[in-house]
């Protein structure tokens, strides 16, 4: 079983010592190589300015630069995304990536299934949409949907019964196979085809800040859909 996990990052950081890890300078346009430590060794990031990339929207794309990369520039069966400071492992420890998921660990999990994302958090006493709601923007929900709506029609009773649950998997990591839609980027790449999405931050007069939030819950919205 071919994995491989980037581990996004902007800044120099510790590394996983297992070689499934790929550390990636995410938003690395234009700026100098950053180091980080893996097992006590220096180790230079790969960059998503690499390649075929987008690494030029990462201010308002975020780490979604860095899964587009992978997508376009990885050979592999499966494909993770996890953060410098958001790890997937066992237990807890101040240092997370001392208990950060081995190769034989993902082959072991990933055996019942070809999606891996953190446990669903459960809010209780709210939607996933008011919590989003009430911490961001309800206007970022609104226009994910009216997207959603006009490009994918299908899709806006799965985007709604995943928003309407109390319970989610946040935090942005999963470990996807390629089986599965391409790492699942097909859907939220909607969100990269700007002659729709910016016509539509246009006439909200919101710029297009959206971009960012708007992936995130698509990639909510697609797990459900998996589910």
């Amino acid at each position: 079983m071919d994995i491989k996990i980037i581990v996004a990052a902007h800044k120099e950081c510790e590394i996983p010592k297992d070689s499934v890890y790929l550390p990636l300078f995410v938003g690395s346009k234009g700026k100098p190589n950053i180091i980080g430590k893996r097992g006590g060794a220096n180790e230079t990031f790969a960059r998503d300015d690499s390649g075929e990339n987008i690494s030029e929207k990462n201010p308002t794309f975020c780490e979604l630069t860095g899964i587009y990369w992978a997508w376009k520039n990885l050979d592999a069966e499966y494909i993770g995304l996890v953060h410098y400071r958001r790890i997937f492992g066992n237990g807890s420890h101040n240092n997370p990536m001392a208990l950060a998921m081995s190769l034989a660990e993902y082959q072991k999990a990933l055996e019942k299934g070809g999606l891996l994302i953190p446990r669903k958090r459960n809010y209780y006493i709210e939607s996933l949409y008011s919590h989003y709601s009430n911490t961001h923007s309800e206007e970022h929900l609104k226009l994910t949907r009216e997207i959603i709506k006009n490009m994918h029609p299908d899709q806006v009773e799965i985007f709604d019964k995943s928003l309407d649950s109390t319970k989610g998997a946040m935090f942005n990591m999963f470990v996807m196979s390629k089986s599965i839609g391409g790492y699942g980027l097909p859907f939220a790449l909607t969100f990269f085809k700007p002659e729709y999405a910016e016509d539509i931050f246009k006439e909200r007069n919101e710029g297009n800040k959206e971009y960012r939030w708007g992936n995130e819950k698509s990639k909510q919205h697609f797990c459900g859909k998996e589910e």
